[in-house]
């Protein structure tokens, strides 16, 4: 999740925690005539459902609450890939990047070059739920002692040696 968006949630979750503390407390007080008064006189508000604009109001506030919480899941999906990474050595005279994704694509059709990229998990109760990945091929295919001739502008550096 982006920052912006964990910071809209914990706002949203303090504010809402206020409120309800408010609430709570302020009917404990009245329950304890901390607050003067046996009842809570509402006598204009009985009238309003019967009100003309009522059922748009109503069904305005139900599509708006709809379009707010839809937008809210979408927010919180997560995303596929890391996008742009900034490496080190940037400065005022530029900013170094990587495509992520794209790394990650290259390593993938690298990896499966030789047709299989299954994986093992080995796991076992004493191993304290820590899985450690078992290739079930060369890790890197088999040209990882090969020079790579055939790189494209769109390709990533990929493991290689020459000599």
């Amino acid at each position: 999740m982006r920052r912006g968006l964990i910071a809209f949630d914990r706002l949203a979750a303090f504010v809402i925690g206020v409120l309800l503390i408010a609430a709570g407390a302020a009917a404990l007080a009245w329950r304890f005539a901390i607050i003067a008064g046996d009842r809570v006189e509402l006598d204009g508000l009985t009238d309003v459902p019967q009100q003309d604009w009522w059922p748009w109001a109503t069904g305005a506030g139900g599509v708006l609450l709809v379009f707010l919480g839809l937008s809210w899941l979408v927010k919180h999906l997560p995303r596929r890939g890391t996008g742009q990474l900034n490496l080190t050595g940037s400065d005022e005279t530029g900013r170094l990047t990587a495509d992520a994704n794209a790394a990650a694509s290259t390593a993938g059709k690298v990896l499966d070059q030789d047709g299989s990229s299954s994986t093992v998990a080995n796991w076992s109760p004493s191993s304290r739920r820590r899985w450690s990945p078992t290739p079930t091929s060369p890790p890197y295919g088999p040209q990882l002692n090969t020079p790579r001739t055939n790189c494209t502008a769109s390709s990533v550096a990929t493991p290689s040696t020459t000599g």
